[in-house]
């Protein structure tokens, strides 16, 4: 899908599909690369006898190294088009009345659509949470695994304990401002910088309506009262 549908796509929006330049191959300097990111002088003039290179050539070496393990524009756009979310339970009636989260606990019947709600959600973290292993590492490569571990031990806690109008109502209150901040991103990539700014604030204030206000208020506050 990213090859056919998304990459297509953001070259009709204008980014370059180029990757980044590829550093020659040296054993030498690959074994060092993976203990000095940014080698101090020292290391650099030991590299250079053991390769016969100058300071100069290895130096460039690293910077392309190091570039070379950075996405491309083209990566990060088509990341941000897989917001996969789906809407299926904005209908029911404990997203807009939390005392119904505990009505007839813990015999709540789970509809097939929250049933495909759940699977969908937990399949979604999980492959995030392994994917990052095979796709280019992030400076916050560990934030995010504990981030996605967090969640699906969250949503396999809500789902056996039957909690899970809860948390679909978590779900859908979290991922509300996904949307936003996407979009927001992708048009940063496509370098539509006004349209990036009045996304960026539509995500800032859905953010503060629904994690500050709704979230606390409604999801949490007014269903503790009613239980």
């Amino acid at each position: 899908m990213r090859l056919y549908i998304f990459t297509p796509f953001g070259v009709y929006c204008g980014i370059s599909n180029k990757g980044h330049r590829v550093a020659t191959q040296n054993p030498v300097l690959e074994k060092a690369y993976h203990q000095y990111k940014h080698p101090d002088n020292d290391t650099i003039q030991a590299l250079s006898k053991q390769t016969d290179f100058s300071s100069r050539h290895i130096e460039r070496w690293f910077r392309i190294r190091r570039n070379q393990d950075k996405p491309t524009t083209m990566i990060k756009f088509t990341e941000s088009t897989y917001v996969q979310y789906t809407n299926m339970v904005l209908m029911k009636p404990w997203l807009w009345d939390s005392t119904q989260c505990w009505v007839g606990y813990p015999h709540h019947h789970v509809p097939p659509e929250i049933f495909w709600y759940y699977m969908i959600e937990m399949g979604f973290y999980w492959s995030l949470m392994f994917s990052q292993f095979v796709d280019v590492k992030r400076k916050d490569f560990w934030e995010m695994f504990a981030h996605h571990c967090a969640t699906l031990f969250l949503m396999f806690f809500s789902w056996s304990g039957n909690f899970v109008r809860v948390g679909t109502l978590v779900l859908v209150v979290h991922d509300a401002v996904d949307y936003w901040m996407e979009a927001a991103k992708m048009a940063k990539y496509c370098d539509a910088q006004k349209l990036c700014s009045v996304l960026f604030a539509i995500f800032g204030v859905v953010w503060f309506i629904t994690r500050l206000v709704i979230y606390p208020l409604k999801g949490c506050w007014f269903s503790l009262l009613t239980i």
